[in-house]
């Protein structure tokens, strides 16, 4: 979707980005979006030339927005329900490394305890607090449900694309805690008021 870089992009259905107006933030959000093709599995790898268009644009609305990089998220950050774009394969640790939105590199995946729908507790409930301190839009209930496995799906694709199923399982959990960790103070201070 393009639209002007002074508007908020906007569509039949779409929410409020769970990094901006939801929020109540004086900053907007940015998200990266691409056609629905790079959302599926099986599809090449992004060109290196869109990429670095990718990075220069968005580099150029960060400046002359005052965006701080770690607000720039991908379509299905901003609406996990309905978007898989950009998908697994996109490059953000490429883009943070241009200064691009937040990156941490993923921890291994290894076997451990999961949380999946059905799930239910206090584990649940802290899990779900960190997804809405980050800035996904989710209710801390201490129930995974639906709502649940489609954001920790969004969380998946974006920052653990190595296996995006839906379970929090401990490599999430800790790429999770890294990520909340990774942001600036006047980001974390910004979060914590709003869990």
């Amino acid at each position: 979707m393009l639209c002007s870089a002074s508007r908020r992009p906007s569509g039949p259905g779409t929410p409020a980005s769970p990094h901006g107006p939801a929020r109540k933030t004086s900053t907007p959000a940015r998200s990266v979006s691409r056609s629905s093709i790079a959302a599926t599995t099986g599809y090449p790898d992004f060109p290196l030339r869109q990429i670095a268009a990718v990075i220069a644009l968005c580099r150029g609305i960060i400046i002359r927005r005052d965006i701080p990089p770690w607000r720039v998220v991908g379509h299905s950050d901003v609406a996990p329900a309905r978007k898989k774009d950009p998908g697994e394969k996109f490059p953000w640790h490429a883009l943070a490394d241009s200064g691009v939105g937040q990156w941490v590199r993923p921890t291994p995946i290894v076997p451990g305890e999961v949380m999946k729908i059905g799930s239910e507790g206090d584990a649940v409930h802290a899990l779900q607090q960190s997804l809405a301190r980050y800035g996904y839009g989710i209710k801390a209930s201490g129930t995974f449900d639906n709502t649940t496995a489609e954001v920790v799906t969004a969380f998946q694709r974006h920052f653990r694309p190595e296996r995006v199923d839906g379970v929090a399982d401990p490599s999430t959990l800790t790429t999770l805690q890294a990520l909340l960790e990774s942001l600036p103070a006047p980001a974390n201070a910004e979060s914590d008021k709003s869990s």
